[in-house]
């Protein structure tokens, strides 16, 4: 009875992907497809795998079925507000990726080797449960927003900021103790924002972030800013709410930064 059952789990799910691909729009009719190749509704399960998106979102899903590596041909996958705990390693046949919303999910981690996702240019990953992002990310070479507000991360990758096409950072509400060093010159990361957390120093090298516009530290341990940051010439936003920066300090960081709105 058990390989059926899971035949059957296998089955709903392909169903519940067409219904999807129908939804959007994305699957027409195959009324002209040779009789071995059609399947139910008139659609075949070769145009099937032919989808670009699939919103999965809100389906009460407990586990995301290895049957997702054969949509081969997917660059958006939404499966936001389900009950996932994890993504399947088939999820990195999916080498056209480039949308990946997980959002409300209760997911802990990501695949060994997620960073073969090249193509991958969106992952919005709040309200899990991660404790920790892709290892080497920065081989993520076109990854330009990445948000994972509301998780329970205590580290970051001492390689994120490294990601040549990186734009917008987001981990709000974590339990972040390290800001990454800023090995080489950046020149698209143009926010950050990393609240709630234990940091306690910004290395000097954040100056190599060349188009940073707005940072956000909120709710840490800093003490004070490195004056490499006085290079920061388009820096416009620096929020240091509720750090424990002493009153002299507060004053010579606002000289430091003339043309930046600083926010204690």
């Amino acid at each position: 009875m058990k390989p059926k059952s899971i035949e059957m789990k296998q089955i709903l799910f392909i169903i519940l992907c067409l219904l999807s691909a129908i939804s959007c729009g994305v699957l027409s009719n195959n009324n002209h497809q040779p009789e071995d190749k059609k399947v139910f509704l008139g659609y075949s399960k070769d145009s099937l795998y032919e989808v670009n998106y699939l919103n999965l979102r809100k389906r009460q899903l407990r586990e995301l079925p290895k049957e997702i590596g054969q949509f081969t041909k997917l660059r958006g996958l939404d499966v936001s507000n389900n009950q996932l705990k994890e993504f399947p390693d088939e999820i990195l046949n999916l080498s056209d990726l480039g949308f990946l919303n997980g959002e409300k999910n209760v997911i802990v981690g990501f695949p060994k080797n997620f960073c073969k996702l090249k193509n991958l240019v969106n992952l919005n990953m709040p309200e899990n449960k991660l404790r920790s992002l892709p290892d080497g990310i920065s081989r993520l070479t076109k990854i330009k927003i990445i948000n994972v507000n509301n998780n329970e991360i205590s580290r970051l990758p001492p390689d994120l900021f490294s990601a040549p096409a990186l734009e917008d950072f987001q981990a709000y509400s974590n339990k972040i103790s390290n800001f990454p060093e800023c090995a080489i010159e950046q020149d698209k990361l143009f926010w950050i924002g990393i609240s709630g957390g234990d940091i306690h120093n910004i290395p000097a090298s954040i100056v190599n972030l060349k188009n940073l516009e707005y940072l956000n530290l909120s709710d840490n341990q800093l003490t004070d800013i490195p004056e490499t940051m006085s290079e920061l010439k388009k820096l416009r936003t620096l929020i240091l709410k509720g750090n424990p920066i002493e009153n002299d300090v507060r004053q010579k960081i606002v000289k430091l930064l003339p043309n930046t709105v600083v926010k204690f």
